[in-house]
């Protein structure tokens, strides 16, 4: 998932609050549940300032983080098997495809942690053939939401046949919380730990923030280890056909249409008060050639007011405001990208047909963070 993302199935609970007088909610007040998992510190991040940021800013948007509740979790999903969403097939057959070499890279009692991981659907091709082949693994699923996490990781473990070989441990958690995390595991010392990022997801985050990213998990690893035996393996999808990704991201069923409209019911939770009315929004999801990406979005159908505390803000008909951006990269620029990080490419598992790769990357021994 191209976010910090997460969360499941509608019982996710929300704090009551006074009508029109929002505290200041945190992520963990949207997307947490009672399940057993480690969690981060995100009840740091103020949703509140995050929607007046975006709402504020030109052109207007949301956080994307909004998305990720239990409805839209099960949207999401659902929107992965449609088959207009090429995605995660093409994903699946490069893994698929390339699973021995995958395997090898990782290597026995290697460490795996994935940064969104969602329903595990791919995931799995690649830890079925460690338990298939009895090799002993770790891995960390990283998302937001406990119980999503917690369901992802049960559906996992029967299809491994509870292999005692492959440890799943759930990390309910923002990326942020991923970098702290990494950085404060003793056990990974020494360890070969591989970084997942699947779903062309990186292409969701604006190329700084994925910098630092990438960035802080590797300096983290690499100050809490004796060696430097770190990789990265990254899906990243350049398909340009804007008929193909249009039909991908506003899906025939409407699922993508949902997905996005969703997100108008978590603004209003975060703030505690129905301060954006459903009725007055409409999904709006255009191919943007210049900038080479898809942006999903909410549209107003009216002139209207949005009041958030003490201020009002004026939103004209037809005006967007997006909560997503998702770019489509070719392999030349997802390598300027990787300028200004400490990765290199060492392989790249494409597709026979799609504009699509698996990168793995590992820290160049001149890069310097």
């Amino acid at each position: 998932m191209g976010l910090d993302s997460g969360s499941k199935d509608g019982r996710n609970h929300y704090r009551q609050r006074e009508p029109n007088r929002p505290a200041k909610p945190s992520s963990n007040d949207i997307f947490e549940e009672e399940v057993s998992a480690e969690t981060g510190s995100s009840d740091n991040i103020d949703i509140l300032q995050l929607i007046s940021q975006g709402l504020k800013s030109s052109p207007r948007s949301l956080p994307s983080l909004l998305l990720w509740d239990a409805v839209g979790l099960n949207l999401y999903e659902k929107i992965t098997e449609s088959p207009d969403y090429y995605l995660t097939r093409v994903e699946a057959d490069v893994i698929r495809n390339n699973v021995d070499a995958i395997v090898q890279s990782i290597g026995a009692n290697g460490v795996i942690l994935e940064l969104g991981s969602g329903s595990l659907a791919k995931t799995s091709i690649i830890l079925g053939e460690f338990a298939k082949r009895e090799i002993p693994v770790t891995y960390f699923a990283l998302d937001l939401c406990a119980s999503s996490l917690a369901k992802s990781l049960e559906e996992l473990r029967l299809y491994l046949g509870h292999s005692p070989l492959v440890a799943c441990h759930p990390l309910c958690m923002t990326y942020q919380d991923g970098v702290s995390w990494v950085a404060n595991q003793q056990f990974l010392r020494g360890k070969r730990v591989t970084v997942l990022w699947l779903g062309s997801s990186l292409a969701n985050e604006p190329v700084n923030e994925f910098r630092d990213l990438v960035n802080g998990i590797t300096t983290a690893y690499t100050n809490s280890s004796s060696t430097s035996n770190i990789q990265f393996l990254i899906g990243v999808d350049g398909n340009k056909d804007a008929s193909t990704v249009s039909r991908a991201y506003d899906t025939s069923d409407g699922l993508s249409r949902q997905f996005a409209l969703n997100g108008i019911s978590n603004v209003n939770r975060a703030l505690g008060a129905d301060i954006f009315d459903a009725d007055k929004w409409t999904f709006n999801g255009t191919w943007d050639p210049q900038e080479e990406a898809f942006h999903t979005s909410i549209k107003s159908v009216e002139e209207q007011e949005v009041r958030i505390g003490d201020q009002s803000l004026q939103i004209l008909e037809g005006e967007n405001i997006r909560f997503i951006l998702s770019r489509k990269l070719s392999s030349s620029q997802f390598e300027k990208w990787l300028t200004g990080t400490a990765l290199q490419t060492m392989t790249v598992w494409e597709h026979t047909k799609f504009s699509y790769g698996l990168y793995q990357l590992a820290p160049s021994s001149k890069s310097m963070l």
